[in-house]
């Protein structure tokens, strides 16, 4: 079967539609490798999505079924899934979430441009995120929403920032507490009761860890140089 190497660990699953096959590819490793986590998926699995979301496509119903196992998993490891946009710069990520249709993508394509070279989307909405070595990563994966931009690498998170609409560009810092609902809004929460504890656990640690910020922002190249001096 075949081997990704995802978040650094290797994940078992075998793609049923030749599109997830196509999206994996650039994290197949050798697939006699050691397995940390199997997220092989039945087309029971894959039936159970459609239910969910009555409109999905097939592709899509296939990569939210193998993500689902995955991000239950891999908090066995310290991670979860964290509905981002995340651009690195300089070696040190920072990732921007929000609801669908507030403008993540728009804003960390502003990064590109204003930093150039130094800069670079990580993943453009469905990052994992792991606790390794007393730090935060954000990882690239397969799944990256409609613009599939991503890279198989990971880079030490800086910063969270909540995205809102604005005429101006400001920046705030944002309490643990006060960034709990909105975070709670943008990861994945397991159904699963002992996976639910653990998932609490890691959230609480992040949240003490983690610096959070409030970005009002329009979509001119001084909204990614506002956010950047507010966070770095």
């Amino acid at each position: 079967m075949p081997i990704y190497r995802i978040a650094e660990l290797n994940v078992q699953y075998t793609p049923v539609s030749s599109a997830i096959a196509e999206l994996s590819e650039p994290y197949r490793i050798d697939d006699g490798a050691p397995v940390d986590i199997v997220a092989d998926v039945s087309a029971d699995d894959i039936k159970r999505e459609y239910e969910y979301l009555p409109d999905s496509t097939e592709q899509t119903a296939e990569y939210t079924a193998i993500y689902r196992k995955l991000c239950t998993k891999i908090l066995d490891f310290n991670g979860f899934l964290f509905h981002s946009s995340t651009v690195v710069l300089d070696g040190e990520a920072y990732a921007f979430t929000a609801l669908s249709g507030t403008g993540k993508s728009t804003h960390t394509r502003l990064w590109l441009e204003k930093f150039g070279q130094r800069a670079f989307i990580i993943n453009d909405d469905k990052p994992i995120v792991r606790y390794v070595n007393g730090e935060y990563r954000i990882y690239g994966t397969p799944w990256s929403g409609k613009n599939n931009l991503n890279k198989n690498t990971y880079a030490p998170l800086k910063a969270v920032c909540f995205l809102h609409r604005g005429k101006e560009n400001t920046i705030t810092e944002k309490t643990s507490s006060d960034a709990l609902t909105p975070l709670l809004s943008q990861v994945y929460r397991p159904h699963d009761e002992t996976y639910t504890l653990k998932f609490l656990d890691e959230l609480d640690r992040f949240l003490k860890t983690m610096k959070f910020y409030d970005l009002y922002c329009n979509i001119s190249l001084q909204a990614a140089e506002v956010a950047y001096n507010g966070m770095k």
